[in-house]
C-alpha cells in the first residue's frame, strides 16, 4: 500500500508512456504532515527518476487539495528540453508548446482511441493491446521501488 503505488503509478506510467524511456534510478520522499485522519497513509510524496537517456523526471503527489475545490484539476505534465517546452494541464483541452522558433502555441490534440476500449477489443480479437502487459508490470516494479526508496531514504538502482 501507500500513496506512491496507489496514485504515483499513474504519473510514472504517463512519464514512461510519453518518453518511451526506461528508468535507471529512483529516489523518493513521502509522509503525512497534514491529514492525521489518514493514519498510516501518506498525504504527499515526491519522486525523482533518472531516465536511461540521462534525463530526469519528477512526480509530485498529494492529497492536499482544499475541500472547497471543485475538482483535482491541477494534474499536469511538463516536458522541458533544450529546444522547447511542452505542457499538458489536466484542466485544459489544449497542449502548450514553446520552442526556440516560436512563442507560446496552443495545440488541440488529435483524438485517440480509448486505451481501455482498445484493451477489451484486443482481448476479443486475440491481438496484442496497445499497452503491453510488460509495461504494466514494469511500472508497478518502479513504483514499489520508489516506495522502498522513500521508506529507506535512499537512492535505488533499477535493473
Amino acid at each position: 500500500g501507500g500513496t506512491i503505488p496507489y496514485i504515483g503509478i499513474h504519473a510514472v506510467d504517463l512519464i514512461h508512456w510519453i518518453t518511451g524511456q526506461p528508468f535507471t534510478h529512483v529516489a523518493a520522499f513521502h509522509g503525512n504532515g497534514g491529514t492525521p485522519e489518514f493514519k498510516e497513509t501518506e498525504d504527499q510524496a515526491s519522486l525523482l527518476l533518472r531516465c536511461a537517456n540521462g534525463a530526469s523526471a519528477t512526480a509530485r503527489l498529494d492529497y492536499l487539495r482544499p475541500s472547497t475545490a471543485a475538482t483535482h484539476g491541477d494534474d499536469r505534465l511538463r516536458i522541458a528540453g533544450s529546444a522547447g517546452i511542452l505542457e499538458a494541464l489536466g484542466s485544459e483541452e489544449e497542449l502548450f508548446l514553446i520552442t526556440d522558433q516560436q512563442s507560446l502555441q496552443r495545440i488541440k490534440p488529435e483524438p485517440t482511441n480509448n486505451l481501455f476500449v482498445d484493451f477489451v477489443e484486443s482481448l476479443r480479437a486475440g491481438r496484442p493491446s496497445r499497452v503491453p502487459a510488460e509495461d504494466c508490470f514494469y511500472v508497478t516494479e518502479v513504483v514499489l521501488k520508489a516506495r522502498q526508496a522513500a521508506d529507506e531514504r535512499k537512492l535505488i538502482e533499477l535493473t
